[in-house]
């Protein structure tokens, strides 16, 4: 997108700070990361109105007060701008034959899900933010579910197989980092069941899909930022 618009500037917004090494480096010189929390205020930008496009993804486990982080984005757009937001629940669907007795993912899950709870997290925020958005101020344009299937050979997955290696990658990644979190107060179940879920997603990724994304694209009205 940088390339396709040199003449328009772009900012990475985390949680974490911007990464360093080949994957930081860019040849545009257009784009600039920077750390923030999204909850606090927006620093990052040049103040009420002064951006067309923010773009908000998978955000679930990071924001505590989502109608103040809609607000603020529609005060940051100029008017007319737009807001696409995707975003997912903190949990696995499944076609029927996956559940938290018989599949070692789910039950992980299912605990990542009790632990975000837990730690202030809204774990199925999504179900609130068309009323959200609305209440921002936002036009709603579209919203729809996108269900993103582990199993790259399901038809729904035809010509986005690498959707399916990118997803399961990431649940690779996230049992592992999050296995130590999650099972803090029993250390000693945590690791079996993370290697038991790591099989399941490989062998058993027909029964599951890893998540039902949902998309929104909104327009900040006239008076936006006013």
């Amino acid at each position: 997108m940088a390339a396709a618009y040199p003449d328009t500037t772009f900012i990475g917004v985390d949680i974490n700070p911007p990464i360093t090494g080949e994957l930081s480096t860019t040849e545009h010189n257009n784009v600039q990361f920077v750390k923030a929390n999204v909850d606090d205020d927006w620093t990052f930008l040049g103040g009420q109105s002064s951006v067309d496009y923010i773009l908000a993804r998978m955000l679930t486990t990071g924001v505590r007060n989502w109608q103040g982080m809609f607000d603020k984005a529609y005060h940051a757009l100029r008017p007319g701008g737009f807001l696409e937001s995707q975003e997912t629940a903190i949990e696995l669907l499944s076609n029927g034959s996956a559940t938290a007795s018989n599949s070692p993912l789910m039950k992980w899950f299912d605990a990542l899900a009790r632990f975000a709870q837990n730690n202030g997290v809204e774990t199925h925020s999504v179900d609130h933010h068309g009323q959200r958005l609305k209440s921002a101020g936002f036009e709603i344009i579209s919203e729809k579910p996108i269900k993103w299937y582990f199993d790259a050979d399901d038809p729904q997955m035809a010509g986005k197989e690498r959707i399916s290696h990118m997803v399961t990658e990431q649940i690779e990644g996230i049992l592992d980092t999050m296995t130590p979190k999650v099972f803090a107060k029993s250390p000693e179940d945590g690791p079996e069941l993370a290697r038991a879920a790591k099989i399941d997603l490989k062998e058993n990724s027909a029964k599951s899909v890893a998540f039902e994304l949902l998309e929104n694209r909104n327009r900040s009205e006239d008076t936006a930022g006013v």
